[in-house]
């Protein structure tokens, strides 16, 4: 039942709390967290707390969404297998 009261806090996406609750509990610093996902108005309006976003277009976005969107990501990639293959080549270039 409803209580007619707004919550204090909200711990979730796309609110900062989500993000300073997995700073604190992991000691990673803001610079060093990625959100991953599909959809511009949660996982990618994450990025307004401070940290890189990367959206996937195999869900729920569409490229032709994203000119639009208020909150723009850091990358875009067709899916998680393309994510993949890009961190690799990421990884692989700092060694060498």
């Amino acid at each position: 039942a409803s209580t007619g009261k707004r919550p204090d806090v909200i711990v979730g996406k796309p609110h900062q709390p989500i993000i300073e609750a997995v700073v604190e509990r992991t000691a990673t610093p803001v610079e060093q967290i990625c959100m991953v996902g599909d959809r511009l108005y949660t996982d990618i309006a994450l990025g307004a707390a401070g940290i890189k976003t990367v959206l996937v277009l195999s869900g729920e976005t569409q490229p032709e969404d994203i000119p639009n969107a208020p909150h723009q990501p850091d990358l875009v990639q067709q899916n998680l297998a393309e994510l993949r293959a890009t961190l690799r080549q990421v990884m692989s270039n700092r060694q060498d």
